[in-house]
């Protein structure tokens, strides 16, 4: 089918787009089409990011009550193993050893399970915890060295570190920036099994109008980014939008090995901190992480 001049003009017209001035000579009429059909692509590809990121957390805030309601039984059950426990301790301790070995076996599940009861607590939106202002950079530093540990000791993959300059202040809780720091470079060596490199850093962002209408959680201000970047297999942009939501693993099942609980536990907490985190991968270029926190006080 052939192009005309009238075909383009009233495309443009529909589409509230300039009208070419014409198809000969220069090119300019088609230029002008092309950058309008360029700015219309980039509308879509905006839409539909935008879109993702709302569902996402529409998800999560659909799903917070149900995980209230099941982390308060979960506690009152723990309460009461725990006093029973307590009282046969008390009762046949010194007469019957085996009870002390019995009672420290359900101390240890009662604790595991406890840890499970923070993690719904914070799926759920719950914070019990006091929050203060702190340099995110010397959090993160500090978070970073305590994981180190899980490198690969062959050196394959190769970590590049680097913080602010000047200090990043924002409200967190004690362990918050442990428990972002060691998911996120955990998922980044995992994903690197033959190595590469590892891109560690925290930096000042002024987050404007444009960048929200891109992002659906973001918005205007200034915030502390933790970015964390491999060059491992990626994700393709279906897995993108499913890796928040709560028992989704890419990872194959390991017996005795919990999967899909991480990044849902990092996404509720980092919006619980007024923050959110934005993820691009491709399959075959690596994956980058950046997580926003406001930034308090005069910067």
């Amino acid at each position: 089918m052939m192009l005309t001049k009238g075909m383009i003009t009233g495309r443009s017209d529909r589409l509230g787009l300039p009208a070419p001035q014409g198809i000969s000579g220069h090119g300019s009429g088609i230029s002008a089409v092309r950058d309008s059909l360029d700015r219309i692509k980039r509308m879509i590809e905006t839409t539909d990011h935008a879109l993702a990121e709302y569902v996402q957390v529409q998800k999560m805030e659909s799903l917070a009550p149900f995980v209230r309601g099941i982390a308060h039984d979960l506690k009152s059950a723990l309460l009461i193993i725990s006093l029973n426990a307590d009282q046969l301790v008390k009762r046949f301790g010194r007469e019957y050893p085996e009870v002390n070995t019995r009672a420290e076996s359900i101390s240890r599940v009662a604790h595991d399970i406890g840890g499970l009861v923070d993690r719904l607590n914070s799926l759920g939106g719950e914070t019990p915890e006091e929050l203060l202002p702190r340099d995110f950079s010397i959090e993160v530093r500090r978070a970073y060295e305590s994981v180190k540990g899980i490198l690969p000791e062959s050196g394959a993959v190769k970590p590049h570190f680097n913080t602010h300059a000047r200090p990043l202040t924002v409200l967190l809780g004690a362990g918050d920036a442990w428990q972002i720091v060691s998911n996120l470079v955990m998922n980044a060596v995992e994903a690197m099994p033959d190595g590469g490199d590892l891109l560690i850093g925290t930096y000042l962002r002024v987050v404007d109008e444009r960048y929200c209408r891109e992002h659906g959680n973001a918005r205007t201000g200034l915030f502390a980014v933790l970015g964390v970047s491999d060059h491992g297999h990626g994700m393709d942009a279906e897995t993108v939008t499913r890796i928040f939501d709560p028992l989704f693993s890419t990872k194959a099942p390991k017996a005795g090995v919990k999967r899909g609980w991480g990044l849902a536990t990092l996404y509720a907490l980092v919006s619980n901190r007024g923050g959110w985190i934005d993820v691009s991968s491709r399959p075959g270029e690596g994956s980058t992480f950046e997580v926003f926190l406001p930034v308090v006080g005069r910067e």
